[in-house]
């Protein structure tokens, strides 16, 4: 049987009449649901990766009083493992420093229902986040979708509004930003290590450039795919020449992206 949000709600319901005075006053018990007229949607983003764990965030658009939320997120089980989900840092049902009351489940494979709902009497409007889903690479391809579906929002007086749904696509562990990283060691000598990361694939061009402005020698220039990189520098020219001590500029550019950082070579 598939985990809906008014089998999330009813959760919720009976977590606060354990847990708090009057649940009746903070969630309905009547669980119709009524479709979104005014904008209001949940959202669903990649905000950070690493070689095998995902971070999905969840948050809110054009939301009106709201103090509570669900959602179900399917992914591919083949690819991902869900691992945790817990509220975003700067969750906006929860800005008086209240942690809401957080439900989540995963009995069924490719599917993990989530809600919440903050039990102090506030609420909120607006934009913001809300949750972050947490998953585990266990698969080899490269790409995947996440789609968030049966998306509700709970607001102040307990109507429940369903939200329309929301899909992520292409989803890698690969970086999800540009970076040129401070060569290590620095100062160094005779050679240090150059690290970077690309969030797109196409051309990456990276040059060491004297602190005249001279070009000294192209480290890289290739089309290269999603990813985090290294390349050495071992102290010589484009000719095979080791250079003189003093301080030198390396240049990464791909794309629209375009960062330098400073090195020191001391002998």
């Amino acid at each position: 049987m598939r985990l809906s949000m008014k089998r999330i709600a009813f959760t919720l319901v009976t977590a606060l009449a354990v847990s708090g005075p009057s649940p009746a006053d903070l969630i309905t018990q009547g669980l119709d649901l009524k479709q979104s007229a005014l904008g209001a949607r949940l959202t669903v983003t990649q905000v950070k990766s690493d070689s095998d764990v995902l971070r999905i965030q969840v948050g809110a658009e054009a939301a009106r009083n709201i103090k509570g939320y669900g959602f179900v997120l399917t992914f591919d089980p083949e690819q991902f493992e869900y691992v945790r989900s817990e509220e975003a840092d700067a969750s906006m049902i929860s800005t008086n420093g209240n942690a809401a009351l957080m439900v989540h489940k995963n009995h069924e494979a490719g599917r993990v229902a989530v809600g919440a709902v903050q039990v102090d009497g506030s609420s909120a409007s607006g934009n913001g986040q809300l949750a972050e889903v947490v998953f585990r690479k266990v698969g080899d391809a490269g790409l995947s979708d996440f789609r968030l579906v049966e998306g509700i929002m709970v607001d102040l007086a307990g109507e429940t509004t369903e939200v329309p749904a929301s899909v992520l696509q292409n989803v890698s562990l690969g970086p999800t930003d540009y970076g040129l990283q401070q060569n290590v060691p620095n100062p160094f000598n005779p050679e240090t290590t150059i690290s970077y990361q690309l969030r797109e694939s196409g051309r990456a061009l990276l040059t060491v450039y004297s602190s005249l402005g001279q070009e000294i020698r192209t480290l890289v220039d290739e089309v290269q795919e999603v990813g985090a990189y290294t390349v050495r520098w071992d102290g010589r020219d484009s000719f095979g020449r080791q250079v003189a001590s003093g301080v030198y500029f390396y240049k990464m550019r791909s794309g629209t992206f375009s960062d330098q950082r400073r090195m020191m070579l001391l002998k």
